[in-house]
């Protein structure tokens, strides 16, 4: 990736934050300088993770971490959205539902699930109360 030196204004007590050493520091701000133009569609996830040199799951990880979502919809647009592609006889299988198979299936510990759910959290990723009460059903203990 190449790199190019700008000259913005900015106030004086925002340079320390904008002027980076560590290259993580430097994505996650490069990133967020970019985040709008995602949410507005300007951009793509995948221009963006070109741009950033990134994987596009670590992008979203990223911006997961810090609370930025991937999904901008609520649980209510969510359930809408699954009530249409049922109607149109399309059957959606989310991460939850793969991860409850491969376990129904023994291809998956309760340690196995739990470790699972915990690198989505820490990745930012939302998990509705009706899915996290099928987990607890499935571990037998709050994750």
């Amino acid at each position: 990736m190449t790199m190019t030196k700008v000259e913005i204004d900015i106030p004086d007590e925002i340079v320390p934050y904008t002027v980076l050493e560590d290259k993580d520091a430097q994505t996650t701000r490069n990133a967020m300088l970019i985040y709008p133009y995602i949410k507005r569609g300007v951009m793509s996830y995948g221009k963006a993770t070109e741009m950033l040199g990134l994987h596009k799951i670590d992008l979203i990880t990223l911006y997961g971490k810090l609370g930025l979502p991937y999904f901008d919809e609520t649980e209510e647009e969510y359930e809408e959205d699954l009530a249409v592609l049922k109607k149109m006889g399309i059957t959606v299988t989310g991460t939850i539902g793969m991860l409850t198979q491969a376990f129904d299936e023994g291809m998956l510990t309760r340690e196995d699930v739990e470790g699972c759910i915990e690198r989505l959290k820490e990745g930012g990723i939302r998990i509705s109360e009706k899915l996290y009460q099928k987990l607890i059903d499935i571990t037998g203990r709050n994750i």
